[in-house]
């Protein structure tokens, strides 16, 4: 009894991934690993779990020894899985940049919408550098990110356009355009920042969930960098830590 109710559970679940999908394909910007994970997920869930009440307690995979492998396989993937998320989780919610000054800041661009609107991510990502900025007048602020395939402008343009109306100095602003990814974003920002007589002391703005990898590229790059992070959205919050933890893997394979 208790096990048909776990995979009733499990159906359910899955099936929450699968609205949970739906629902975030219809307010983003674009479709990413993230927005289809829960998707995925929740379909292996549900096919998993129709097969165990199927097959009544039968094993799915007959051969011992590939039914090990494969379960081998999968505890390996959890345990990784749980170790690259709380790298995460730690990083997301440091307070490390409260007592720490730097040279630059950092805004990395996270998509404008057609019209021309900023997303809400990105205003919150502006809205922490403006308050570091102004609590560090000396620092100079580098707003980064190019024009995407549906942007009408570079998110750099877009940002630079947001601090301005919030009054925020225009000689305190650099735009770097050019930039696709985050390691790009890291990339040229430092090419701008060395022509500056000033240590590469950085503090990056992006979404809390983004800190951890952020941090980890830009000390590839020689920077010397801390994290500001701004808050997830509720209804967006596991798609974006499942798409990092994504991106963490591909990062370390082809970023480092």
């Amino acid at each position: 009894m208790f096990k048909k109710m776990f995979y009733i559970a499990l159906i359910i679940i899955g099936v929450l991934g699968i609205i949970d999908t739906i629902f975030v394909m219809r307010i983003a910007v674009g479709v990413t690993a993230g927005t289809l994970a829960p998707g995925v997920i929740g379909t292996a869930f549900i096919i998993f779990a129709i097969l165990k009440l199927k097959l009544n307690g039968r094993k799915i995979i007959n051969n011992k020894v590939l039914r090990r492998i494969v379960i081998s396989g999968f505890c390996l993937f959890i345990a990784l899985f749980i170790v690259v998320e709380s790298f995460i989780l730690v990083n997301a919610y440091s307070k490390q940049y409260e007592k720490t000054e730097t040279n630059f800041v950092v805004v990395l661009g996270c998509g404008v919408f057609p019209d021309g609107r900023l997303t809400l991510s990105l205003m919150k990502r502006l809205n922490v550098a403006y308050d570091y900025l102004l609590a560090h007048p000396d620092t100079l602020c580098i707003v980064s990110g190019g024009q995407g395939p549906n942007e009408p402008t570079t998110e750099a343009w877009a940002m630079e356009q947001y601090l301005l109306e919030k009054g925020f100095p225009a000689e305190r602003i650099i735009k770097e355009e050019n930039s696709t990814s985050t390691n790009e974003n890291l990339q040229y920002s430092k090419e701008i920042m060395m022509q500056y007589n000033k240590d590469l002391t950085v503090a990056i703005a992006t979404s809390d969930f983004h800190i951890f990898r952020t941090k980890m590229l830009a000390k590839n790059q020689g920077l010397d960098a801390i994290g500001l992070p701004s808050t997830t959205a509720w209804y967006i919050w596991i798609n974006s830590y499942l798409r990092e933890f994504l991106a963490v893997i591909k990062s370390i394979l082809f970023d480092m």
